[in-house]
This record gives C-alpha cells, structure tokens and sequence, in this order.
C-alpha cells in the first residue's frame, strides 16, 4: 500500500466508517505510516543536504584549481 493509498483510505474511514478508524488496531496501522511518512522525509532532508555539501564542496575545489 502506498502512503497515497493510506491517506485516501484513512480519509475515508474517518467520513463513513468512524468507529473502525478510532479502534486501536486502525490507530497502530495509522502511526505505523505517520512514522513511514516521517522517516522518508528525514531521508530526504538528509539527501538535500548531501547534495548541497556535494556543490558546496566542488565550488571550493573549482576555485582552488
């Protein structure tokens, strides 16, 4: 399942199906994802930041040369 998959899912239970989306089963599968969402954002905070060190790093190196 997709996290778009999950959003829509989870966006649905809340409009029609209420009672099943607050149970606790659903609220573990719902953390289960926040924290998916989470950990892929801080991938790709990390991925920005290596990219802009990369740049950072070869300006440095262009002027040296």
């Amino acid at each position: 399942m997709t996290m778009e998959n999950f959003k829509e899912l989870n966006n649905h239970l809340s409009a029609n199906l209420s009672e099943i989306r607050a149970g606790l089963q659903w609220q573990w599968i719902s953390y289960y994802f926040k924290e998916i969402e989470r950990e892929q954002e801080e991938w790709k905070r990390l991925e920005r930041l290596e990219r802009e060190a990369m740049e950072a790093y070869e300006r440095c190196m262009a002027r040296v040369l």
